[in-house]
């Protein structure tokens, strides 16, 4: 993430030490926010509105056809990549 800019992005809500959406606020905080989908077993209205007031661009829940997966993830390379945006200076990780 912080050397390499990413064009979307597939999060799952539950994951290891942070949920996607953690993971989505992370990344955004690096670079320009990706095209991204948030996708959880558990989606509920309330977990929906919290994903697209933060930026994610939809949110699927599982289980997830194949052929909804490929048109979401179109979908989002349709939407293009934000500005790239220099890595600060100051970043220990470069």
């Amino acid at each position: 993430m912080r050397t390499q800019f990413i064009h979307c992005a597939i999060l799952d809500y539950r994951m290891g030490d942070m949920t996607g959406l953690e993971v989505f606020r992370q990344l955004r905080a690096i670079q320009a926010a990706p095209a991204s989908i948030l996708i959880s077993a558990e989606l509920e209205r309330s977990l929906e509105h919290q994903a697209l007031r933060a930026g994610i661009a939809g949110c699927l829940k599982k289980p997830i056809y194949p052929d909804v997966l490929r048109n979401a993830v179109a979908g989002l390379l349709r939407m293009g990549p934000g500005p790239v945006p220099k890595p600060p200076a100051s970043d220990p990780l470069r």
